[in-house]
């Protein structure tokens, strides 16, 4: 007999599409696992729900981790949309070395890339302003790069700023380590963001892939216990966007 909670974690998984992954996907849950970004335990989320896993980009902070994780987005960004003429938005603050090290990737892939990110507040001295980095300018192709999707708080902020700043050059979309598959008002929070502000949000791995993948033997080293396998599943029952 199959419980509820492994019905719809099912039921999720075929949502989203996350039968197989690719060498970059799996390189990327790799990195999350081994550089401490992806925990699982008791934690509470921006949104306010109690979750079994958290993901913290904040724990990337040496160079090489830095490093390899702008090369891991640099990479997706290509494989999703080529090789153009970007500029990369990180909002502040967790994006901004997220921007930087993108950017550096890209151009060591051949891409012309400037980096932009937001102040909290504004400066009101020497340069002033709330921006720093390269303004968007025609010919330009303008990514937001940020590190998880919850319930879309931070996309729907962000979003309809940066595209106010691309009106001469071409805004994209948003890319995404991690779609964490929760709903936002009504449905997936990452759909309901590309719905309201007519664009695209592309994750490199959602959750269900994530949990999917480490719920058996693989690269990363980690295996979920029954116990955290479980407590995952709950919660997308609960939370998770069908």
């Amino acid at each position: 007999m199959v419980d509820s909670t492994s019905q719809s974690i099912t039921s999720l998984t075929t949502s989203t599409g996350s039968s197989e992954l690719n060498d970059a996907q799996k390189q990327f849950i790799t990195f999350l696992v081994r550089n401490k970004v992806l925990l699982f335990g008791d934690f509470v989320t921006k949104s306010g729900r109690q979750s079994p896993f958290f993901l913290n980009f904040g724990q990337v902070f040496e160079g090489e981790q830095v490093k390899t994780l702008g090369s891991l987005y640099a990479k997706w960004i290509v494989q999703e949309f080529g090789q153009q003429s970007f500029v990369i938005f990180g909002p502040a603050y967790k994006g901004i070395p997220l921007a930087v090290a993108t950017t550096i990737a890209l151009a060591e892939m051949g891409c012309q890339a400037s980096y932009l990110f937001n102040r909290k507040e504004a400066k009101q001295h020497g340069e002033t302003g709330t921006y720093v980095g390269k303004m968007p300018g025609a010919g330009d192709v303008v990514i937001i790069v940020d590190d998880v999707v919850t319930a879309g708080l931070t996309l729907k902020e962000i979003i309809p700023r940066v595209k106010e700043l691309s009106s001469g050059a071409h805004f994209e979309g948003v890319v995404v380590g991690v779609d964490r598959n929760e709903r936002g008002e009504a449905t997936s929070a990452r759909l309901e963001a590309e719905r309201a502000f007519n664009t695209t949000v592309r994750p490199i791995v959602s959750i269900i892939q994530v949990i999917d993948y480490l719920s058996n033997p693989n690269p990363s080293g980690k295996v979920l216990s029954d116990g955290e396998l479980k407590a995952c599943r709950s919660y997308l029952a609960e939370f998770g966007a069908c």
